[in-house]
């Protein structure tokens, strides 16, 4: 009975051993012998972009330079001052610019003096606002006639001596008639300059 009883359960733990199959580990040389599997990673290729800017156009052709001759210099210029500095070279000509006084010339032009006893006044005389004779000859515009009156002279000094020494000169068609009188020793030369200077301003 005892030997019966050892048979069964002998039986029973075999069956029951046997009941699991055990999975096998692979052996080392076996998992070596796997073939590996390689992940290849595809390069990420770029596709070229076209430039997307507007291409510049070339440089316009420069405009070319004008050929219409430049503006001619006024030609309303004084006869006085068309040949450079008005009364350049005149020895008169540096006392006037800087020290005579137009006013004052002015002033002296209306003024009657005494010559020789006799009373006398450029205005009585002649004209400052016309070309017109009225015993002697109208002083407008006489910065241009003096430019050109006696040769060798210049304005400055022809006015001078017009004044100081007024018989030296005399103009055409004034020969005859009232003499004007001669101012040296009655004007120094600080008034004559004074009278040269306003008789520069009568202009038209």
């Amino acid at each position: 009975m005892i030997k019966r009883l050892l048979s069964v359960l002998t039986v029973l733990m075999v069956a029951t051993a046997c009941g699991t199959v055990a999975t096998p580990e692979p052996s080392v040389s076996e998992a070596n012998t796997q073939p590996a599997v390689t992940q290849v990673a595809a390069a990420a290729t770029k596709t070229p972009v076209p430039p997307t800017s507007t291409p510049v156009p070339p440089t316009a052709t420069p405009t070319a330079v004008p050929t219409e001759a430049p503006t001619a210099a006024p030609t309303d210029v004084p006869a006085a001052q068309s040949s450079g500095e008005y009364g350049e070279g005149d020895p008169q000509k540096f006392a006037v610019d800087n020290f005579a006084s137009a006013e004052r010339g002015k002033a002296l032009f209306n003024q009657t003096l005494d010559v020789d006893g006799v009373e006398w006044a450029c205005a009585t005389c002649h004209n400052y606002d016309s070309e017109e004779t009225k015993i002697g000859p109208g002083l407008l515009n006489v910065r241009n006639r003096a430019l050109t009156r006696v040769e060798g002279q210049g304005p400055y000094t022809y006015i001078y001596n017009s004044i100081i020494h007024s018989q030296d000169y005399i103009v055409t068609g004034y020969e005859e008639g009232t003499k004007m009188p001669i101012y040296e020793g009655v004007l120094n030369n600080s008034q004559v300059y004074d009278l040269i200077a306003y008789l520069l301003t009568l202009v038209p």
